[in-house]
């Protein structure tokens, strides 16, 4: 039914590639976030980065104890040493080469500079925040607050089904075959209830154990990431039937309506901020000038002149503002302030 019911109609939305929606066009410094919880969410990044680089150097180790050093993988391994050995061994290459894979595509991310390409791709949003600086992690923060959070979800924990499937479930699972036979060697539980706990039997010298311990922290990150990757999966159904369409799409369109939004309160707020400039240089131009005790005194020494009594250039004096003392007459008639306040029809300045 779902599927019916999805070719039935198409989308309401379209994807439109905004060529403005670059770095390039976006002022960064309207975005810097110094909030507390903006920190951490940052310091946060860091840590994910440390997580995934842990992954990989786990993977590379072992890769470098089974060949170079032919260290047997386990104490009393439950999967014949040889078997075991090479689908570590063909996983950790696949693994590199999806790695691989990755960067040449977030290279071409970061090459275009386009805002939504860069939120969608795990890596690039990570380059972007480390190496361009905090202002793109607060650009990418801002975009994701008021985000339909589900599609998102479904959208980056789906993104990684290939590792998870491909690299990850073989080898994990001769992993979780050899933890089960293992566990109950090395906690033993004695009649009266102590419990003695035999490191022995982790393996034979230090680098069976480092082993046992980086294949324990991989199952532990391989059991989150299979539960995370299932619920996506179960929420995809009725997703794709809501969108009718590409998630990714459906993801960068999302983005760039936020985007937009972003930006037009950025136009609002500079416009605003600019009519406040103004306005306070209009006002402050357009002071009226102090009278001082020497225009006082040359006011009442050109009302007391007998010539000017009975002109009527008293009546236009009369109602201008007092300028500063000039011995020429003709410099009341000469002032800025009194040619711009006695002549409507004249923009002076």
């Amino acid at each position: 039914m779902c599927w019916s019911c999805c070719s039935s109609s198409g989308p309401k939305w379209k994807r439109e590639i905004v060529r403005d929606h670059k770095f390039d066009y976006v002022d960064l410094d309207e975005f810097y976030d110094r909030s507390c919880f903006a920190r951490l969410g940052y310091l946060w990044v860091y840590i994910m980065i440390l997580k995934s680089t842990a992954v990989y150097l786990a993977d590379l180790w072992t890769a470098i104890s089974l060949l170079a050093l032919d260290n047997q993988m386990y104490a009393e391994p439950v999967i014949p040493t040889e078997t075991s050995k090479w689908i570590f061994l063909a996983s950790i290459i696949v693994s590199y080469l999806l790695l691989f894979w990755d960067m040449v595509k977030t290279r071409k991310i970061i090459r275009s500079r386009n805002i939504s390409f860069a939120f969608t791709s795990i890596i690039a949003s990570r380059y972007y925040s480390i190496r361009k600086g905090y202002k793109y992690y607060c650009l990418f923060r801002k975009i994701d607050k008021q985000l339909d959070p589900i599609p998102f979800f479904v959208f980056f924990t789906l993104k990684g089904w290939k590792r998870l499937f491909l690299t990850e479930s073989p080898r994990q699972v001769i992993n979780i075959v050899t933890l089960v036979a293992l566990v109950p060697k090395w906690i033993q539980i004695e009649k009266g209830g102590q419990v003695l706990l035999d490191n022995e039997a982790l393996g034979k010298d230090l680098v069976q154990k480092i082993m046992t311990g980086t294949m324990a922290f991989s199952v532990v990150i391989f059991g989150i990431s299979f539960l995370l990757v299932c619920l996506a999966f179960i929420m995809y159904v009725p997703l794709l039937c809501h969108i009718q369409g590409n998630l990714k799409e459906y993801c960068c369109h999302k983005v760039d309506k936020r985007i937009a939004e972003l930006l037009r309160r950025q136009a609002r707020k500079r416009t605003a901020k600019n009519q406040q400039q103004q306005a306070g240089r209009w006002d402050a131009h357009h002071q009226p000038p102090t009278i001082t005790s020497n225009a006082v005194e040359a006011k009442n020494m050109i009302y007391s002149q007998p010539e000017y009594a009975q002109s009527d250039q008293l009546g236009l004096i009369a109602h201008a503002q007092v300028q500063p003392y000039s011995p020429t007459p003709s410099s009341t008639y000469s002032s800025p302030y009194y040619y711009h306040h006695n002549n409507n029809n004249n923009n002076y300045f």
